[in-house]
């Protein structure tokens, strides 16, 4: 019985430990600067997942809210349509961080070069182009994120 005693005192501090650690709150506006995991293309489909991995620390009152190596996943917004005159840019938004939901600003790729991602080579096929795997783009949150 003593020992029954003992299990529940320990497993209640436990609990009571977990709970009290507060969660950061990544403001709104914060970068978040990411690599993607695979390569992909300027006609990927609308809601297509893919993996990211945080390539800096991301910060919230001093201390480190997101380590580098954090694994996340964003999603294709909208795929680059060009219609004429008229062009919707390839669109990217990052929606998870180490299992925490997040909002970020939409990211157009198409406002970038074409021709490049960072120091790399980007392979243009017609109005196509694909982004090779370890890309890195820069995020930023629209909404503050609690992790």
């Amino acid at each position: 019985m003593g020992k029954s005693l003992l299990y529940c005192l320990l497993l209640g501090a436990t609990i009571l430990t977990a709970d009290s650690v507060p969660a950061a709150t990544i403001p709104a506006g914060t970068p978040i600067v990411v690599k993607t995991s695979v390569a992909l293309s300027s006609r990927e489909a609308s809601g297509r997942r893919f993996a990211v991995e945080v390539v800096r620390n991301v910060m919230a009152n001093g201390k480190v809210a997101v380590p580098a190596g954090t694994k996340g996943t964003a999603i294709v917004k909208s795929p680059l349509v060009r219609v004429g005159s008229t062009t919707r840019p390839l669109t990217f938004r990052l929606v998870q961080l180490n299992g925490h939901a997040v909002k970020s600003a939409d990211l157009e790729v198409d406002n970038m070069s074409p021709w490049t991602v960072g120091a790399r080579r980007v392979q243009v096929s017609g109005a196509a182009y694909a982004i090779p795997a370890g890309s890195v783009f820069q995020f930023q949150l629209k909404d503050p994120a609690q992790m």
